[in-house]
């Protein structure tokens, strides 16, 4: 069993952004990185003079594929592609003879690709190498159709469908011109392909404008009185802070166990919250989370120990069983609870003001038509704490296996 030094490296090989609650997962300081994240949301989102000066965020857009452009530093030629322009064995596009030799098992695949290869040219600064999510495309075309009574332009690349109005002038007519439709929110910079720098400084207003493509960047866009925090939040949200701050040195006794009894319990809550499927919002307090937790956890144990072939490491693996009861019911366990449910709270909370923000709609199909969601999440970039995602996990699992 990995301690929690071997847990957290192993996770950090993982390029993709972390929640922000799992921060006390992943990392020794991770209730500091929670805090100072918060903190600087609280000021950037409570109407402050200067608030939140210290942080950035962008909005999570549905989008799919993730397109990769720009111009190859090693070489000057434009090229596009998915993620897997930065594999072992590259797949850079340059031409149709690289979509042959790549894509020609993934036609759909090739087709788009092929299509950005034609037009995001058209909208290209010039120097760098861009990341966005695709919105549109002739192989996922927008359409024009009517909700609740009014004339709409409607793409959902992903399972969150996007709607913009025909009230909407200007940005309708943008997209109703466009073959395609794409939201930059990252730029790599360097010398190699295998070695670059990344940025979230990325604005719209930088690109060439075309009437072919529709651009957008993720940043999140002018407060106005409705999307500030109410006064009443920011209490709460202060409360949370100083609770997460007060647990840390308790949790950290936890991190400190070498003989690796803590990993057990943050990898197992790393791997239930991804499955958030098996609790509910109501379930979101210590009582009823530590149950669902200590349940699961014990079905997984004995289902890992039923796959082993010899009796002795059978008997090994569920003698675990008590050994993760005993940690998780101590003044440890409890109080790394509470501050990861706490941090869900402070989370929740500022995305019910982030979702004010926007004058694209966001829907989910169902059998019975639209119903209104959140956009798929926000992402906190902090001067020092890092970057994270703010999703509300049980909404997107929700929407995904409920997909129509």
């Amino acid at each position: 069993m990995k301690s929690f030094a071997q847990f957290t490296e192993a996770a950090s090989k993982n390029s993709n952004m972390r929640h922000l609650e799992d921060a006390l997962l992943l990392d020794n300081e991770g209730a500091n990185q929670i805090s100072q994240t918060i903190d600087d949301l609280v000021g950037k989102l409570s109407g402050e003079s200067g608030g939140g000066k210290q942080i950035n965020v962008t909005v999570k857009w549905d989008g799919n594929p993730a397109v990769f452009f720009g111009k190859n530093p090693e070489n000057g030629q434009f090229f596009v592609g998915t993620k897997s322009v930065f594999s072992k064995s590259p797949r850079i596009v340059y031409n149709k003879s690289d979509l042959a030799e790549f894509y020609s098992d993934n036609p759909g695949l090739s087709k788009i690709l092929e299509q950005c290869l034609k037009l995001l040219p058209k909208i290209y600064p010039g120097a760098g190498i861009y990341q966005g999510d695709l919105m549109f495309s002739a192989e996922q075309p927008k359409k024009n159709t009517t909700v609740k009574g009014e004339q709409v332009i409607e793409f959902r690349p992903n399972t969150i469908a996007y709607v913009v109005g025909k009230t909407q002038k200007d940005l309708f007519k943008r997209i109703d011109n466009a073959k395609l439709g794409i939201v930059i929110h990252t730029v790599y910079s360097g010398t190699e392909m295998s070695n670059l720098s990344m940025s979230f400084n990325v604005s719209a207003d930088n690109f060439k404008s075309s009437r072919d493509v529709w651009i957008d960047d993720a940043n999140f866009k002018a407060m106005d009185a409705n999307a500030l925090l109410p006064k009443s939040d920011v209490k709460i949200l202060d409360a949370i802070v100083k609770v997460i701050k007060s647990n840390d040195s308790t949790v950290k006794k936890l991190k400190a166990d070498k003989d690796a009894k803590a990993a057990r319990i943050f990898a197992h809550l790393n791997t239930f919250a991804v499955r958030t499927q098996t609790t509910t919002p109501e379930r979101l307090n210590l009582k009823d989370y530590t149950k669902d937790f200590t349940q699961w956890s014990v079905d997984t144990i004995t289902a890992d120990a039923a796959k082993l072939k010899s009796e002795r490491g059978r008997e090994k693996k569920l003698a675990t069983i008590e050994t993760f009861k005993t940690v998780i019911s101590s003044k440890s366990g409890k109080a790394l609870l509470v501050s990861y449910l706490a941090a869900i709270k402070a989370k929740n909370i500022i995305l019910m003001t982030l979702n004010k923000v926007g004058n694209i709609k966001t829907f989910v199909r169902t059998p019975e038509g639209f119903k209104i969601t959140q956009h798929e999440g926000f992402v906190a970039i902090t001067d020092g704490a890092g970057v994270f995602k703010l999703v509300d996990r049980l909404e997107s699992t929700r929407n995904n296996r409920n997909r129509y």
